[in-house]
């Protein structure tokens, strides 16, 4: 618009002179004649003249015009002369952590590719950039587009790869809304710097509709080939070790690693190192060798490991880490681990005073404290149980144990349930049987209600046939607490006999069944997934029932459902970066282990953290009061790192799917038309006709006191001198 006003003002001299030339009535005087002769002779000249300065004034106010406008003259592939707006949506997931022969990373060359892009604008024109980052889930960085492209240059230059996938659809995603927001539809232009790895394109199906763009363009997909190894999970069997008289202090850690890339075809061997880590220590604790076969792009190790020499009495962290090779950014993960000397059991039920009864006359406690501390095991052994009065159960009593077993459920009352229910919610393991009764099972409402469960269990128990009474093992499921017993487990419960049970449906993992698959123990993680383990028998512990008290499979399937589900105290299983992370109820921070690591903000009612975490690590649970509630785990998005080359024509067929305008590739390098530095003011077509109105306006000047005649009034003088 200003180019267009600054061009009708090229009509002011053009007026002016037209104005002049108006015809004036003539009036005969006899002394004009001979001067009119002389106009006659010169009037060819004089017109010359006039046109020569019509013509220097107007191109001076036409080069000034355009020299303040400022217009694009050929400016490329972007096209047009209007300002436009460039979402610039830059990948800095995982995979962008990938090195090249060179040591250069992929976000290194899709940062230079965004400068070169950033060089063709010009703020004066009205261009703005907005700025996205997409290490999952998308985040915007610079948003709105702003006309500061220094600004923009500068937060291209602090990216880092994250530990989290590309997330390019929640990018896309958040340009369409912005530009919504904004009713810029038609002048903005939409560029996706990325190297277009497997691991950032491989694993989605498409790309949501994101409506039409004025253009949709990316930098070419890489074809250098590359080969990466990454750990996708570190899981200790159990994350509580006991270092009391008993067994030996020793855990197993299951690590799974994942191949991809130019590799993958060939065999390879992998050393897994394993470090126990805390209080600023680390020592180390284990190492396997992984033997990769060729095509093979899973495998796993187990390892022995020992920390109780660094970790005793203290929260800390299992380390493990393979070679380095181009993507160091999934060479680590982490899992929770805490050393104590002994775990606490309350067994809710009947307390007796003085020596066991007879087996006769066993009621469910003395079932369960003969199975938890056997008579022959040692004094001050890895488990202390002790036995509450079920029926003046509050929340006070639970304090300070990891385990609670309710044995006789019909005993305890509203407040006791409560208790129990709050003792789950902080990360306590709760195990429930049935009670010993022949009619209704009225605790089963008070206590679905108090610990969140939605399983549905009936309120009185079904005789089981004869055929179906011998107890059996299914297939492990997600939460697999038994895993030392798992080899045996199948042939001890086909020694076991069940008469009846409760019946139960909903979620949760079934551990034991009948013949007919009638749940006989169920297990689960409770409140939303961030309480505690909640176990429940379908049994009473009553011989009328099942012969399971008697039999050798109760000791160490009560052992092994302590020892495997109480490491879960205080503490939560490793998630994956890009989700939100989960502490234990009542964490109001979670701050990274590591040095120079971030502190993360968390919502205490849930231990849920506020923002997604993108980078991977330990991180200790923080409540309130500044004391410690455990350890939580973030691991790196492995199979997001995956390493292949993508054909081009798949990622066009991909992104070009998303859009209903026109997608192309940008071959832009650095250097091909646009700088890698970034100016806010460059100079251009403005400087050249700024020079040009300068020059004009020197010529208009000569002119016109060439073409005044001033010297004319002394030529005749000079002539009657001669």
């Amino acid at each position: 618009m200003l180019l267009g006003v600054g061009l009708a003002c090229i009509a002011i001299p053009i007026a002016v002179h037209l104005l002049m030339r108006r015809r004036r009535k003539p009036v005969r005087w006899a002394a004009m004649r001979f001067l009119f002769e002389a106009y006659r002779r010169q009037r060819t000249r004089v017109r010359l003249e006039q046109i020569l300065l019509l013509a220097a004034r107007c191109l001076l106010v036409a080069c000034i015009a355009g020299a303040v406008s400022r217009p694009m003259f050929g400016r490329g592939r972007d096209g047009g002369g209007g300002p436009r707006d460039v979402y610039l949506l830059l990948d800095n997931g995982i995979a962008s952590g990938l090195r090249d022969a060179d040591g250069r990373t992929d976000l290194e060359h899709a940062v230079d590719h965004a400068l070169t892009r950033l060089g063709k604008l010009e703020s004066a024109r009205g261009d703005r950039v907005a700025l996205i980052s997409l290490a999952g889930p998308a985040s915007a960085v610079v948003l709105p587009p702003t006309s500061d492209l220094g600004l923009v240059e500068r937060k291209l230059r602090e990216l880092q790869p994250a530990d989290s996938g590309t997330d390019l659809a929640g990018g896309l995603a958040l340009a369409s809304a912005e530009r919504r927001e904004e009713g810029a539809e038609g002048r903005e232009i939409v560029e996706i710097c990325s190297a277009f790895r497997e691991g950032s394109v491989g694993r989605a199906a498409g790309l949501p509709p994101v409506g039409a763009w004025r253009q949709l363009t990316a930098s070419p997909p890489t074809s250098e080939a590359a080969a990466n190894i990454g750990i996708v999970s570190c899981e200790l069997l159990r994350p509580l070790v006991l270092t009391g008289k008993g067994e030996g202090a020793n855990s197993q850690l299951r690590v799974r690693l994942f191949r991809s890339g130019s590799n993958a075809d060939a065999p390879e061997i992998t050393t897994v190192r394993v470090f126990a880590e805390a209080a600023s220590q680390s020592a180390p604790a284990g190492d396997s060798t992984v033997k990769w076969e060729p095509g093979q792009t899973e495998a796993r190790a187990t390892i022995d490991v020992d920390p109780s020499s660094l970790l005793l009495g203290q929260a800390g962290v299992i380390r493990a880490e393979i070679d380095r090779d181009a993507n160091e950014f999934d060479n680590r993960a982490w899992a929770a681990v805490s050393v104590r000397d002994h775990l606490r059991v309350a067994i809710v039920g009947t307390r007796r005073f003085g020596p066991r009864p007879r087996i006769n006359e066993f009621g469910p406690s003395d079932w369960l404290e003969l199975a938890i501390s056997p008579a022959e095991a040692p004094a001050g052994g890895q488990i202390a149980v002790e036995t509450l009065e079920a029926s003046r159960l509050n929340s006070s009593d639970l304090a300070g144990y990891d385990v609670v077993i309710v044995a006789e459920p019909e005993r305890v009352r509203d407040e006791g349930w409560s208790a129990v229910g709050t003792f789950a919610g902080r990360g306590g393991t709760v195990v429930l049987f049935a009670a010993k009764t022949d009619g209704a099972q009225l605790w089963v409402q008070p206590a679905e209600s108090a610990l969140g469960l939605d399983w549905v269990v009936d309120r009185e128990a079904t005789v089981t046939a004869q055929s179906d009474r011998t107890l059996t093992a299914p297939e492990a499921g997600a939460l697999d607490l038994f895993w030392y017993l798992r080899g045996e487990l199948a042939d001890l419960a086909a020694t076991v006999s069940v008469e009846r049970t409760l019946g139960v449906s909903g979620d949760g993992g079934i551990v034991l069944a009948t013949g007919d698959a009638r749940p006989v123990l169920l297990i689960r993680q409770g409140r939303g997934e961030r309480g505690g383990v909640v176990a429940m028998f379908t049994v009473a512990l009553d011989l009328a029932w099942t012969d399971l008290p008697a039999r050798p499979l109760m000791v160490p399937l009560l052992q092994e459902l302590i020892r495997g589900s109480a490491g879960r105290f205080g503490a939560t299983g490793a998630i994956v970066a890009g989700a939100r992370a989960r502490g234990p109820i009542g964490a109001i921070e979670l701050q990274g282990l590591a040095e120079g690591a971030p502190v993360l903000s968390a919502e205490a009612a849930t231990g849920t953290t506020r923002e997604p975490v993108r980078h991977a690590g330990a991180y200790q649970a923080i409540d309130a009061t500044g004391g410690s509630l455990g350890v939580v785990t973030v691991l790196p998005d492995a199979p997001a790192a995956a390493a292949g080359v993508v054909p081009a024509d798949r990622v066009a067929a991909w992104l070009g799917a998303s859009t209903s305008g026109s997608f192309a590739w940008d071959e832009a390098r650095p250097g091909d038309g646009g700088e890698s530095r970034v100016r806010s003011t460059e100079a251009g077509p403005g400087l050249a006709l700024l020079m040009g109105a300068l020059a004009l306006a020197c010529v208009e000047l000569a002119l016109g006191r060439l073409f005044s005649h001033a010297a004319s009034g002394r030529a005749p003088a000079a002539e009657g001198a001669a």
